[in-house]
């Protein structure tokens, strides 16, 4: 999707560039259980 790719391009942790010590959590950082909590509460929004 253009729209995530763009997302992508402009996050400074996708691209690199993050120098702050405080930034913003990326799913894959995130543990097992709240990502599965995650996909649940899309699954149900979608």
């Amino acid at each position: 999707c253009e729209e995530i790719k763009l997302e992508e391009a402009n996050c400074s942790l996708c691209n690199g560039t993050e120098t702050s010590e405080v930034a913003h959590v990326h799913i894959q950082n995130l543990c097992p259980a709240d990502r599965k909590r995650i996909a649940r509460l899309v699954e149900k929004l979608a």
